[in-house]
């Protein structure tokens, strides 16, 4: 884990105590946050070697086009963590 997403783990989780949200789902809401900021980042670069790490996973999405295939995974993922913490 890198040094900005320890941080923005501490972050949710002071934010999480503020809005009176679990502990428990901090991390989910971190991990939320981390995909969305590294697609927004690698759309922004695009370069090959910048691509985030679930890049390879999100394009085994039917999509021919990298950038919609990975915005596609990041907001499925967003929502599948979503139900997960709404449960």
């Amino acid at each position: 884990m890198t040094p900005e997403t320890e941080a923005l783990i501490a972050r949710v989780l002071d934010d999480a105590d503020l809005l009176g949200t679990h502990r428990t789902d901090a991390p989910k809401l971190a991990r939320m946050v981390e995909m969305f900021r590294q697609l927004a980042t690698w759309l922004l670069d695009s370069r090959p070697e910048t691509a985030p790490p679930w890049f390879d996973e999100a394009m085994k999405i039917e999509h021919t086009v990298p950038h919609y295939a990975a915005t596609q995974y990041v907001m499925a993922e967003i929502e599948r963590i979503a139900k997960e913490i709404t449960t």
